[in-house]
């Protein structure tokens, strides 16, 4: 039972694309999570598909943490001249990078959007509230376990299950209308 990550990574991204993002950073995860790569190829797919250019400068391993995304975000702050956008690989960076772009007084949604992945409880509580994909986590859980029952009672099952992910829509995206 595994979440499309690809398709959730394009949806952030295109969604940043659509709302007159032309620049965007990538802060990652972890170099050797499945997660994370799956993510990344969405993302890159999504700037493939609308010809925007990817810049390896923008793609910035910030580990999972809220600390990683913090140093991460201080890292293309320090870089000097800052994408229009970041797409954060997880929401825990996603609070760090806010903490990063509010100590150099940088606003968001005004001066720099950002977006996570994973929909945390305190996405909707910081300010501004997290525009984020959300993973269907309960719905995971909930069909592995009931998968688990089927193979006790010897039933046949596919092997393979993928869920969707869904656009949450805060206020740390500037909309462009």
């Amino acid at each position: 039972v595994t979440v499309d990550n690809e398709q959730g990574g394009f949806i952030a991204t295109e969604y940043l694309i659509k709302n007159g993002h032309q620049e965007i950073a990538f802060i990652s995860g972890p170099y050797n999570s499945h997660d994370n790569e799956m993510r990344f190829r969405g993302y890159k797919r999504a700037l493939e598909q609308y010809n925007l250019p990817f810049y390896s400068k923008w793609k910035i391993s910030g580990d999972f943490t809220r600390e990683g995304g913090y140093r991460a975000t201080k890292l293309l702050i320090a870089q000097q001249k800052l994408p229009q956008a970041i797409f954060f690989a997880n929401d825990e960076m996603a609070l760090g990078g806010i903490q990063a772009l509010e100590e150099k007084q940088i606003n968001i949604p005004d001066d720099i959007s950002i977006i996570g992945f994973d929909d945390i409880q305190l996405a909707e509580y910081v300010s501004p509230s997290l525009t984020t994909i959300r993973q269907p986590k309960y719905e995971v859980g909930a069909l592995a376990v009931h998968l688990i029952f089927q193979l006790l009672s010897l039933e046949k099952i596919d092997e393979y299950y993928k869920l969707t992910t869904e656009l949450i829509e805060r206020n740390s995206v500037k909309k462009s209308f």
